[in-house]
């Protein structure tokens, strides 16, 4: 195999393993000085940022096409995050570029909704299993969050379980908190959130019997580094109803790539909230992007489990909280 450079010079592989040392970097080593005296850490997304990658990874990305991308300096490679996981269908799509060009010409930030929200929602709510309404925000932490806070004013309750082996939910303070990464986070609020483990059950029950009637909702992704074992995402469920706590599946990564449905339908589980992440690479809602605004997140609620199936108690005390 042969990867071209900048300089129009070859580099061969070893074993199939390329000989990243030999390309050029340049543009993008000045561009990094740059960044880092203007933006802290470099770059306004944490997960791009320099120390998430080795050292001789490419620093600043021109172009994508597909699955491929080629940084500042012209070296092309294959992008396996995609985007931190969110292009699911590659840079560039060609159906996507031209609907996002055609929608461009009539505008995309109104101080109304536009009718193609409506339609939007539509689709995505046909998608995804036990989805009764869609909640568009501007990215994953926003929709999480929300989540989260819904749950809270639901139930009444204020302490969230959150998955200890699942490396990020969100940038606001109730999962931060939970990292060594906590500076500036007081500490009332870092005690409002536990964590359990991924398939032990056992930890989950220990937090439901440390917390009885404290604990507002427990989130976790349905799968990262290993597939639910022994029904556990069924079980979190069954115990989450039956303590009064609400479900919340993140599927920012999972969603509509484990089936078109999400991993719900994979494995055949509903979440009472479910958190979904895509990225059209345009802006195609007005409330759910601007036109700086790449990504749409979506919060999907399964109304039926919240008001009918097991929490109506907790609905009607809501009420009585709520101003009329």
């Amino acid at each position: 195999m042969q990867i071209e450079s900048n300089q129009d010079q070859t580099t061969d592989t070893t074993d199939g393993v390329c000989l990243l040392h030999e390309r050029s970097y340049t543009q993008s080593r000045e561009l990094q000085v740059r960044a880092h005296q203007l933006i802290p850490g470099g770059c306004h997304t944490y997960a791009k940022g320099d120390d998430q990658f080795p050292q001789l990874s490419p620093g600043f990305i021109a172009r994508g096409q597909g699955c491929r991308v080629w940084d500042v300096d012209g070296n092309e490679f294959i992008e396996y995050g995609m985007g931190c996981r969110a292009v699911t269908l590659g840079h560039a799509y060609a159906p996507v570029v031209e609907a996002a060009r055609e929608e461009m010409r009539n505008g995309t930030n109104f101080t109304r909704p536009a009718a193609i929200e409506v339609e939007c929602a539509e689709v995505l709510s046909n998608m995804v299993p036990g989805a009764d309404m869609v909640k568009f925000a501007k990215d994953g932490s926003a929709v999480t969050s929300a989540a989260l806070k819904l749950a809270r004013a639901f139930t009444g309750r204020d302490h969230v379980a959150i998955c200890a082996d699942h490396p990020f939910f969100s940038t606001h303070d109730w999962f931060i908190g939970t990292t060594a990464l906590d500076a500036g986070i007081p500490q009332a609020v870092k005690d409002l959130s536990l964590t359990f483990r991924y398939n032990d059950i056992d930890s989950v029950r220990a937090l439901f019997k440390e917390r009885p009637n404290q604990i507002a909702a427990l989130i976790l992704e349905p799968a990262k580094y290993e597939d639910p074992r022994d029904d556990f995402l069924h079980k979190v469920k069954d115990l989450c109803h039956e303590h009064g706590a609400l479900f919340i599946i993140d599927e920012m990564i999972t969603g509509f790539r484990w089936h078109n449905g999400g991993a719900q339908t994979y494995y055949g589980v509903t979440g009472d909230l479910s958190a979904y992440g895509m990225d059209t690479r345009c802006p195609l809602w007005s409330d759910a992007a601007t036109s700086w605004s790449l990504g749409a997140y979506s919060m999907i609620v399964n109304a039926y489990s919240f008001y009918q199936q097991h929490m109506v108690p907790n609905h009607m005390r809501l009420r009585r909280r709520l101003p009329q």
